[in-house]
């Protein structure tokens, strides 16, 4: 029987016999693709992930269509040592291979998409992650130098399109300083990412959602990464940003706490980096606090604010040019205390302000302010260093507000940092108030300014260049 099938397909026409081929091979290559192959693949991936991470992996099915060149992965999760916390998770990862792939040598992928992905990372107590285990013990040895006369490598090409990452969540345990963050509805769009030639001046626009610790966060922009301007433009979006809450992370030893304050921050900025090694930073928005309230390390009050606003016109640090449209001021409380063992202000011996700026290769900047508005803002005493009265309580009455400025205002301020040089334009203001008081241990208020009056307190500070201060009106 089979000598015989054997005989008659021997038999047949040239022309028939390839088209048989064809049709048997499209059939196998058909039944390898969508029935055979996805078990396969899924068994070993799971079975190798196991043994490189140490840890259980679960896929629940893998899908191959091999004449869209796809394939999707759903339901994956890499599980802790323990077997039932998840480390990492996703709902279905897609990935769509070109077939132009094969003749570029060089992936292209017209689409990627990860959805429903899952991440928990765990710092605890010993300063190890949850997973610690799975890092290198000690950095690689870095890669000999190629000799001078060896070409350097061609870089890797690639052409990633359609990237995305949606309906995602990390979770942050923070075991040092009993905090747990939350980053919820991440979502992630990249249309198109390359450095081919022939897709070197196609932007990239890039999508940011997600929401941290309750605030929403959000950034759209373009990017050219691989043109010769390696141009980025990006827009930031940040609103209610609970400052308190990350107080923890701020070192014991700062000397400042900030009791409440939400941040607001909406900018634009555009990132270049020349072929001739120059780069080009600018910046433009609106930055805005509330709410703010700072104390010293010991809980002393230092400042209390209603609204500081901050409208950048244009910020270019590398060409030391600043331009603001308005800093508003509202409701600024400051608050000097004097303590019993130590006077508040000392002489110091920081640099000069252009000299920080230089310090970090920047040049000290011009700056132009459009208006300052400064509204019902108050400098408050309280005094701790003085003895109440034998038989008095300390009720705070030395407690008491030094200066009060109802309102206050300046158009056009020009600020030369290099020659410290300040020319104000037009100031107005309403009629304030200002309260010279003899304390309780016989000093005036005035004192909380004065300079330590012996060499035993504090050495003086060498004399810098005065900063010269012009108004116009």
């Amino acid at each position: 029987m089979a000598n015989q099938l054997v005989a008659r397909l021997k038999a047949l026409p040239r022309g028939q016999k390839l088209l048989l081929a064809a049709v048997l091979g499209v059939l196998f290559y058909t039944l390898m693709g969508f029935l055979v192959l996805p078990p396969i693949v899924r068994a070993v991936a799971v079975s190798q992930l196991r043994q490189v991470l140490h840890r259980e992996v679960r896929i629940e099915t893998v899908r191959l269509n091999p004449y869209a060149l796809s394939a999707t992965v759903r339901n994956m999760a890499v599980f802790e040592p323990d077997g039932e916390k998840r480390l990492v998770a996703f709902r279905e990862l897609y990935v769509n291979l070109q077939s132009i792939s094969l003749f570029r040598w060089a992936p292209v992928i017209k689409e990627f998409r990860l959805d429903g992905l899952y991440g928990s990372l765990v710092l605890h107590k010993d300063h190890s992650w949850n997973f610690s285990d799975l890092l290198p013990a000690s950095p690689e040895e870095a890669a000999p130098a190629p000799a001078k006369d060896e070409k350097p490598p061609e870089p890797f090409r690639f052409s990633f399109n359609n990237i995305q990452l949606t309906r995602s969540e990390i979770q942050f345990q923070d075991d040092i300083r009993g905090k747990t963050h939350h980053i919820t509805d991440i979502d992630i769009a990249v249309p198109f990412l390359s450095n081919l030639p022939s897709r070197i001046n196609i932007f990239v626009d890039p999508h940011l959602y997600a929401v941290i610790n309750g605030t929403p966060f959000t950034l759209q922009g373009e990017v050219k990464p691989f043109a010769d301007s390696r141009e980025t433009d990006l827009n930031i979006d940040l609103r209610g940003i609970d400052l308190a809450a990350y107080m923890p992370y701020v070192p014991p030893d700062a000397g400042v706490r900030i009791q409440s304050g939400r941040l607001d921050v909406k900018l634009s900025l555009t990132y270049e980096a020349f072929k001739d090694g120059n780069h080009a930073f600018r910046t433009a928005g609106l930055i805005a606090l509330q709410d703010l309230a700072l104390t010293d390390g010991s809980e002393h009050p230092l400042l209390k604010l209603d609204q500081l606003r901050l409208d950048i016109g244009i910020l270019e640090p590398l060409e030391g040019i600043v331009r603001i449209q308005q800093i508003l001021l509202q409701g600024p409380t400051f608050t000097i205390t004097r303590l019993p063992s130590e006077r508040v202000v000392r002489t110091s011996e920081a640099l000069p302000l252009r000299e920080v700026f230089r310090s970090i290769h920047l040049p000290p900047p011009m700056v132009n302010v459009a208006q300052f508005t400064l509204e019902e803002a108050r400098l408050q005493i309280r005094d701790l260093k003085s003895v109440p009265a034998a038989g008095r309580p300390d009720d705070g009455s030395q407690d008491h507000t030094m200066i009060a400025i109802p309102d206050f205002s300046v158009q056009q301020t020009d600020i030369d940092v290099d020659r410290q040089v300040v020319q104000v334009g037009a100031v107005t203001g309403r009629e304030g108030a200002f309260e010279l008081r003899r304390l309780g241990d016989g000093t005036l208020n005035l004192d909380v300014f004065l300079p330590p009056r012996t060499e035993a307190e504090a050495s003086p500070a060498p004399a810098g260049e005065p900063w010269q201060v012009g108004v116009r009106q």
